[in-house]
């Protein structure tokens, strides 16, 4: 057997006939608590390594990992860290096979061994890299907030921009809305709020900026959803304000008092309506991955839409969205009539967010008793819709009783790729959940972070993951050029 011994504190040894074996030590039925839980999870055959430290209370601790192929890796001490390359040769061993986890601890001169654990290791891997918005949980104020990027095979990630460079007491820039083509980043879109408004465009190594506002929309674009073959992007007009609560657990509400969806032409820099239904409220447009079908959440409310402002705000828990579908056609670069796929409003619920896996045979959506903004509600739930049975319901091994939304799939279909509140009910972390061949999702867990406690000591959420196969091409310096650059008007046509 080849083992694998390395150092995880300055004092850790190599095992001597002074450290007990496997079969030295009695079994006393205890579980071995850890943080964060990776206990009995599936992981991708290339994900970073599950850094964590043993709360279990003792004196001494040592902890070996072994694949079936007899590779071992042993550390010693409460933290369990793994060195990068050590832990990419485990799992290259254990690929489509379960790692073991045994825990051996030492209270009064007396070691013990905890119930052993295992970790499915994935053949399938996940994309390397994850985009993401990082910011401090605070709503009234658009404080330092940055668009990162982080490898997901090692401990890596960069900033794309920050809003520090525009900031100060009276001058806060909002950064939002960061989007990718099929899953490649020689195009993507990020949009800018406030200061130095409009959307950037960055157009295989061109970056523009665009005014997305015209006379014949409500506002510029938001929720952006990249055909993922043609130079077009779908988006929401929506005018948005929120509310806040002193005594609602939710504390906060996003409402959309209108909302249509329009599409952009990024080479002819024209906008045309997909639907502006005076009846309803349409958002979060998706594409399903052949190009031949744009899903989107909308409240068929046409009594709330004849409210005036101040009524609206009133009727905040009235609203309930369904999922509809359109069918494309990209020779005309036309739509077609709509129809239901979820009616959400029966099960008096709200279904945001439609995400349709890469086989097309899935869709993923958020579930909450109201609203149009899910993260913020601590009764959102992950639902899977099978499309071509209809079988649809919620994926219990996945949910919490926090907030879990914002939900993407990988490019192979394999990772559920999501954010949830679990960890502590205010902030949102990024968690992946395996999904497999038979459509069955696994239980989540965690991004790894270097240190395991990193979430006890970064206030700092995780929001709209998404997932690339290739880091970003620009730099940062590259970024800020294009966001101080003057917007082109975009042209709307009928």
């Amino acid at each position: 057997m080849r083992k694998i011994v390395f150092y995880t504190l300055s004092l850790f040894m190599v095992l001597s006939c002074n450290v007990p074996l496997p079969g030295d030590c009695a079994r006393n039925g205890e579980k071995p608590v850890i943080y964060p839980d990776y206990t009995d999870v599936a992981v991708p055959c290339n994900i970073a390594p599950l850094n964590y430290v043993i709360r279990n209370g003792a004196d001494r601790y040592i902890t070996c990992i072994s694949s079936p192929s007899g590779e071992e890796v042993v550390c010693r001490g409460a933290e369990v860290l793994v060195n990068v390359d050590r832990w990419h040769s485990l799992l290259a061993s254990a690929s489509g096979k379960e790692l073991e986890y045994r825990t051996f601890v030492e209270r009064d001169g007396v070691w013990s061994e905890l119930d052993t654990f295992k970790v499915r290791v994935a053949e399938e891997t996940v994309d390397d890299y994850v985009t993401y918005r990082f910011l401090a949980p605070s709503y009234e104020f658009h404080s330092y907030l940055s668009i990162d990027q982080r490898n997901v095979t090692n401990f890596k990630s960069r900033e794309l921009y920050h809003n520090r460079f525009e900031y100060t007491r009276t001058k806060q820039q909002c950064i939002n809305c960061h989007s990718f083509q099929n899953y490649h980043t020689d195009k993507w879109q990020l949009h800018i709020r406030l200061v130095e408004p409009g959307t950037i465009i960055v157009n295989e190594g061109e970056g523009r900026k665009f005014n997305l506002k015209t006379e014949k929309t409500i506002s510029g674009g938001f929720y952006p959803a990249w055909h993922p073959t043609e130079n077009l992007i779908v988006y929401s007009n929506n005018l948005v304000r929120q509310f806040f609560f002193a005594r609602n657990s939710n504390r906060i509400e996003q409402q959309d008092s209108d909302s249509d969806l329009i599409m952009y032409d990024v080479d002819r820099n024209v906008i045309t309506s997909v639907s502006q239904d005076t009846a309803q409220f349409e958002t979060y447009p998706a594409w399903s991955p052949d190009g031949m079908m744009l899903y989107y959440s909308t409240a068929v409310q046409p009594e709330l839409k004849e409210l005036g402002s101040e009524e609206l705000g009133a009727e905040y828990d009235a609203f309930r969205y369904d999922i509809y579908r359109k069918p494309f056609d990209p020779s005309t670069r036309t739509f077609g009539g709509a129809e239901m796929v979820m009616d959400a409003k029966s099960l008096d619920k709200s279904a945001l967010f439609p995400r349709i896996s890469p086989d097309g045979r899935y869709m993923l959506i958020a579930v909450a008793r109201f609203g149009s903004c899910h993260n913020y509600h601590r009764d959102s739930d992950l639902w899977l819709m099978d499309l071509e049975t209809g079988a649809t319901g919620p994926l219990d091994v996945v949910n919490s009783d926090e907030s879990d939304s914002y939900h993407n799939w990988s490019s192979n279909g394999r990772w559920i790729i999501f954010t949830s509140r679990r960890m502590d009910g205010v902030h949102t972390r990024i968690f992946m959940s395996y999904f497999d061949e038979n459509g069955v999702a696994h239980k989540p867990f965690v991004l790894p972070q270097k240190d395991p406690e990193y979430y006890l000591k970064v206030f700092k959420s995780f929001s709209v993951p998404e997932p690339t196969v290739e880091p970003l091409h620009e730099s940062l310096r590259q970024v800020r050029r294009i966001i101080a650059q003057d917007s082109e008007d975009a042209v709307f046509k009928e």
